[in-house]
């Protein structure tokens, strides 16, 4: 029975013989790439018997001629060369290539291979660019600025042993990615390297370079360590400006725009000044004279006015930014300059014939066209040297500088299709409005205060204005079935295709036109054109009523407070027994407790408190009340709309949003 029993608990023959099932993957001990390649040998080959010292070596059959080293070779070429076809990872390139290179030895390789694995060893830029921020954003300061700089240095050492020299498109290539993470040493490094092999540096070489220096000083950096970027940057700029000087090199609108940036960012004045005037042909210390012809002299963009503001703010020479604002916007034209020649020749013609010639025509003076940044800029400087009066004034030209672009759009949309008008370069937001607040706060200056307030009555009742036009615009040019009116032209094709040009891989000997500029041509004029686009310009308009509605609550929370100090302070004076300035009277007096309290109505019975839905004056007093109802965006219960909704298109109802528009509603 008990035989039995263990016969029936035994496993069958066939169960006990089989291997276990292993509960997971079996590792596989290799460090080789993913990519396997399985080598099989002809039977032809044969080995010579070896010696003690004489190593094994294959001995082909003379048939085939073929030998296992011809073929492991051509195996890992050929791998290197698939990898580089199908664009595989940077380190799977690499792990081909210096296998490659370490089985080869001091065998050579084609000039063309190390040229593609030096492209191919390494990420795009731009993908460079933005994980080398995201590194620093989280604390994570590489030792090296580009992680992959001892690859290029090996493929370079490895063009060199071959007894060849790298090409000017190969250290561009470098210089490309040391300029997307901000490796000024490097980029300086790998340039004197050019000069020291004779190499022709173009354009393109140095404004790489700065690219580099300009990338390199606007990147975060730990505070003990920035005066010693600002200084190499400062050093380096220089370098690079003189051998253009040197070798006859023009500073292009790129490269002139770069230098400019670093030589603000590291407070050189002389060094800005020089290149403002041999650039763009200003003279900052006499900018409204008419600068020399020169076929070199580059167009003054905006971009170049915001700089040349932001400096010489920076440097604390009020009256020279308003100089350079006023004369770089608004220029004198040619016919001004030539009335005013006209009446020193008519002097000169009482005392004989003028022995000097006629000036020639000359072309109209460098200007440029303000935008949002320009005065915000200006507004900045000028409110921080604590001149308020020229706040005001700037201020109030904004103001009717956006009315102005307001209307402007206005009429081109009613006389253009919507693809063919132009986006507006100027809006007033609150980082105008926040410098002259922020300094009026500093001196305790209730009057600019309180006239700031009354201003962002006025921009509000403008800004809302034109949210309810431009929706009501939105909705007339959309037909119910969500495609466009006759009124928007759809936009053409030659402008689509000319805005995305086609990708193109590298290829051997290309040249890179886009900082090159010939010496025998005149610059380009540069045509911007932004088409309008009207669901952007609603979501920007409401992205500034919500700032400028919180900004007037602040505004006046910070006016009660402010006046209820001055209130106070003044009343300590009048309680201890000293005069206080009084504006009815013209000088200072000693004033009574309760003659005081009349003047500031600290009495309960007359001061004036008022309600914040209705803006009637309760508890006592004079009762005053807007006429109609009073604005809503007045109102603390008040919401102004969201961004989202204004985005997503939905319908605007004007009794909610709209401020009423009674009369007297805005005194």
């Amino acid at each position: 029975m008990c035989s039995k029993a263990l016969k029936q608990l035994r496993p069958p023959p066939s169960v006990a013989t089989r291997p276990a099932r292993l509960s997971h993957r079996p590792r596989l001990f290799t460090t080789s790439s993913p990519h396997h390649t399985a080598l099989t040998y002809p039977i032809h080959h044969t080995y010579t018997p070896t010696t003690a010292n004489e190593p094994s070596t294959p001995v082909a059959s003379t048939s085939s001629g073929v030998t296992p080293y011809q073929i492991v070779k051509n195996v890992k070429l050929e791998e290197l060369r698939h990898a580089l076809a199908l664009s595989a990872s940077p380190n799977r390139v690499w792990t081909y290539y210096t296998n490659l290179i370490q089985f080869l030895g001091h065998e050579p390789l084609p000039l063309k291979t190390h040229q593609e694995v030096l492209r191919a060893c390494t990420p795009a830029a731009a993908d460079v660019r933005v994980a080398a921020m995201r590194r620093i954003s989280v604390g994570n300061w590489p030792k090296t600025p580009h992680l992959h700089e001892a690859r290029f240095q090996t493929v370079v050492e490895n063009i060199r042993k071959m007894g060849e020299t790298p090409s000017l498109e190969d250290y561009h290539f470098i210089l490309e990615q040391f300029a997307a993470t901000g490796h000024h040493v490097g980029s300086m490094q790998v340039y004197r390297e050019l000069r020291h092999q004779r190499l022709q540096s173009r354009t393109r070489t140095y404004g790489l370079c700065l690219q580099s220096i300009a990338r390199r000083i606007s990147m975060p950096c730990k505070k003990l360590d920035r005066p010693g970027v600002l200084q190499e940057a400062q050093t380096m700029c220089r370098e690079i400006v003189e051998d253009m000087q040197k070798m006859g090199k023009p500073l292009t609108s790129v490269t002139l725009d770069l230098v400019t940036r670093i030589m603000k960012e590291a407070m050189d004045a002389e060094g800005f000044e020089l290149a403002i005037k041999a650039g763009y042909a200003i003279d900052l210390s006499n900018p409204d004279c008419f600068p020399l012809e020169s076929a070199l002299r580059q167009p003054f963009s905006t971009a170049a006015l915001n700089t040349t503001l932001d400096m010489l703010g920076q440097l604390g020479n009020i009256s020279k930014l308003v100089q350079t604002f006023e004369v770089l916007t608004q220029p004198l034209p040619t016919s001004a300059s030539e009335r005013i020649s006209s009446s020193f020749d008519d002097e000169d013609d009482d005392f004989g014939v003028s022995e000097f010639p006629p000036p020639a025509p000359q072309s109209p003076p460098p200007h440029a066209v303000p935008n949002t940044t320009s005065y915000n800029l200006l507004l900045k400087h000028i409110s921080r040297a604590g001149n308020l009066h020229l706040a005001r004034h700037y201020l109030l030209q904004a103001m009717e500088l956006d009315r102005t672009v307001a209307r402007q759009l206005r009429g081109e949309i009613m006389l253009k299709p919507l693809d063919l008008v132009s986006s507006p370069n100027f809006s007033l937001n609150r980082g105008m409005l926040l410098s002259p607040f922020g300094e009026a706060n500093r001196d305790k200056n209730l009057e600019t205060m309180k006239w700031l307030q009354r201003q962002l009555h006025k921009i509000l009742r403008r800004k809302y204005n034109d949210l309810y036009h431009f929706t009501e615009l939105r909705s007339k040019l959309l037909v119910p079935d969500g495609t466009t009116s006759i009124f928007s032209r759809p936009p053409r094709t030659s402008r689509s295709a000319q805005s995305s040009p086609p990708e193109s891989d590298w290829i051997p000997g290309k040249t890179y036109p886009e900082l090159e500029t010939p010496l025998d041509t005149p610059p380009p004029q540069p045509v911007a054109f932004k088409p309008f686009n009207l669901s952007r310009h609603l979501v920007l308009l409401a992205h500034d009523i919500n700032e400028i509605t919180d900004f007037s609550h602040r505004l006046s929370n910070v006016l009660e407070r402010t006046t209820q100090r001055v209130k106070e302070r003044l009343g300590r004076r009048v309680w201890s027994g000293r005069d206080v300035y009084i504006r009815t009277e013209g000088r200072r007096l000693s004033v009574g407790r309760d003659q005081w309290k009349r003047i500031v109505r600290f009495d309960s019975k007359t001061a004036r408190r008022f309600d914040n839905d209705s803006g009637v004056e309760v508890d006592g007093g004079r009762v005053e009340t807007w006429r109609g109802a009073p604005p809503k965006f007045l109102r603390k219960s008040w919401v102004p709309p969201s961004e989202s909704a204004i985005a997503e298109g939905e319908e605007y109802t004007p009794g909610m949003e709209r401020p009423v528009r009674e009369r007297g509603s805005f005194r």
